[in-house]
């Protein structure tokens, strides 16, 4: 059954959600059992990736809307009636809009987990982060991160 399968929603489909979907597809099977795309363009972006990658062992939905609308999360609500995603990765390129969909998704889904994408962790981002209770994934700590060993340049700052 699927009964226990991880249900995960990537909300922002440009680039970096599309190549989470990828690594989720590609690293996946077997532990989710759907994954919702919610975007203004979802099912043109997909249709457009299915070309490249293979998506058809998996449960893939879309919902067009805005992330800054409360009736795109409601649609959301609805698709899954009686559970919570798993998971909702907010991958917006706009922080803002990020965290003002982070504040609707709230109001449906108080207890999932929730990933929000930034690039520059500020004393702002922490502070919203932890009243709307996200996890933030900054990208610049994570790229320091991952170059830091290979970099000398990264180790003096």
């Amino acid at each position: 059954g699927t009964a226990n399968l991880d249900k995960i929603v990537i909300a922002g489909f440009g680039q970096f959600g599309q190549t989470v979907l990828e690594l989720i597809t590609s690293r996946g099977a077997g532990e989710v059992g759907k994954i919702t795309i919610v975007a203004n363009d979802a099912n043109r972006h997909i249709s457009q990736l299915t070309t490249d990658i293979d998506l058809k062992d998996f449960n893939i939905e879309t919902i067009e809307g805005d992330l800054e609308n409360l009736s795109t999360w409601q649609q959301l609500a609805a698709s899954i009636v009686g559970e919570s995603p798993s998971m909702v990765l907010l991958a917006a390129s706009d922080l803002a809009c990020n965290f003002r969909a982070a504040s609707i998704l709230r109001t449906q889904f108080p207890e999932t987990r929730v990933l929000l994408r930034c690039f520059r962790h500020t004393a702002f981002s922490a502070m919203m982060a932890e009243e709307l209770n996200v996890e933030v994934l900054c990208l610049e700590v994570m790229l320091h991160d991952a170059l830091v060993d290979h970099f000398d340049a990264f180790t003096m700052a």
